[in-house]
């Protein structure tokens, strides 16, 4: 930054009381279908995207009928342009789907470039399908006017950050040492370092080892830290619908359609992401030291969520692996 104004932070700032109110009016919606992408074998994910997206049709031609484009979410660029040619073959009436690619892809007219995204609002297509990682943030996807071009958001698959990718790792692990490393006792600079090297090995060992582990398998801290790091991409997600300038538009509308958002209806005690969130958002959000702080960021969405989304009560054992391939 070139200016830095070194004062204390006693101030939280909001955005306008309207648009906090017409956020908190979005509509989450669990469609419940039992097809689950995530977690499938690279086998069998194709089919049961495609079979996800034949499930849900009627919602998606009803929402085509509504104000604002279609937001569909996938986790690669090869299941964006699998999800985009199965609904180009489906859709009627004219109306067209297109998949976000690198700028490196082969170009056709169902493709639109990221570089391009950006002017969405006036692309032909109804439809954009992009990849939960590269549309998370960075992008003012609006029209004429800055309102959001896009009215609704469809989660065709369960968004999941990349596998073992070394930065995200680093991240926790600092994280986690800043939080949970105590080094009181120990004077000697050089007995700190070596105990802080010590603690950031076993952890290291621990992320490592967990991350082949079953979702439903994970130790609380773990889990937590999965959790959280899905909530903030769905939240980075959905912050593309919330550019919003015209109060008269509707409210934003989200779909959670991959089954595995929730447990597998075979076993009782599984790793349920829907469920997991609401506990998350509540605990967020009644923490005497940080919770204005968190009413701040997050109550519109959490107000809409605890709404729209009903905890399921029965458990059951989630057959998901967190480290899933997946190709970016």
């Amino acid at each position: 930054m070139q200016y830095h104004v070194n004062v204390p932070v006693k101030y939280l700032l909001e955005a306008e009381e309207w648009k906090r109110r017409k956020i908190a009016e979005s509509k989450m919606i669990d469609l419940g279908t039992a097809i689950r992408v995530s977690g499938s074998g690279s086998e069998e994910r194709e089919e049961n995207l495609t079979e996800v997206i034949k499930k849900i049709m009627g919602t998606i031609e009803a929402e085509l009928r509504s104000e604002g484009k279609l937001l569909m979410i996938v986790n690669s660029y090869s299941e964006a342009q699998t999800a985009a040619n199965y609904l180009n073959r489906l859709l009627s009436n004219g109306k067209t789907v297109a998949c976000m690619c690198r700028e490196a892809d082969e170009f056709d007219e169902n493709m639109i470039l990221r570089s391009e995204i950006a002017d969405f609002s006036d692309h032909s297509a109804d439809i954009m399908v992009a990849p939960a990682q590269a549309i998370e943030r960075g992008y003012n996807i609006v029209d004429k006017d800055g309102h959001s071009a896009f009215g609704s958001v469809f989660f065709l698959v369960r968004p999941m950050e990349v596998p073992d990718e070394i930065s995200s790792k680093c991240t926790k692990l600092n994280g986690y040492l800043e939080r949970h490393c105590v080094l009181s006792g120990k004077k000697n600079a050089f007995d700190r370092a070596a105990k802080l090297r010590s603690e950031a090995t076993r952890q290291w060992s621990l992320m490592e080892r967990q991350g082949k582990m079953q979702l439903s398998s994970l130790d609380p801290v773990m889990k937590l830290d999965v959790t959280a790091s899905l909530f903030v991409l769905i939240l980075q997600i959905f912050g593309r619908l919330c550019r919003i300038t015209d109060e008269s538009k509707p409210a934003p509308r989200v779909y959670f359609a991959d089954g595995a958002f929730r447990r597998s209806e075979k076993n009782t005690a599984g790793y349920d992401l829907l469920n997991e969130l609401i506990d998350y958002l509540d605990s967020m959000i009644d923490n005497k030291k940080t919770g204005k702080i968190a009413e701040t960021l997050y109550q519109p969405f959490y107000e809409a969520f605890k709404k729209g989304v009903e905890k399921n009560e029965f458990a059951d054992i989630s057959d998901d692996i967190y480290s899933e391939e997946e190709e970016f």
